[in-house]
């Protein structure tokens, strides 16, 4: 989805050890990760996350929209929960975003 965009992926992981393992090495701006990743729990994976590499910020990811996981997302220091819906352009709008340090006042502001 970010293909085409200006952000530049640097990692892929497909479970959750391996993306705090990728995350450590790589340190990227943002991580997004989505809720049901395999192997582990993406709220801990975003807090383990925001503990161990504060400039790193978490986007979380998901095909529910639930209010208690948005909360949860939050708690755990996720910047941003995005619907499984968001468009390419509304994620990567997300991510700058975020990779600037920045959160959106409403989620207008990357057209969702």
């Amino acid at each position: 989805m970010l293909e085409g965009s200006r952000v530049s992926v640097v990692g892929e992981a497909a479970d959750a050890k391996t993306g705090l393992t990728l995350v450590k090495k790589l340190r990227p701006d943002v991580m997004l990760v989505d809720v049901g990743i395999p192997g582990g729990d993406c709220f801990e994976l975003a807090y383990t996350v925001r503990q161990a590499i504060p400039e790193t910020h978490v986007i979380t990811i998901t095909a529910i929209d639930n209010p208690t996981y948005m909360a949860r997302a939050k708690a755990a220091g996720a910047v941003e929960y995005l619907p499984g819906g968001v468009t390419a352009k509304a994620l990567a709008a997300a991510v700058e975003l975020a990779a600037a340090g920045k959160t959106p006042s409403s989620s207008s502001e990357y057209g969702r």
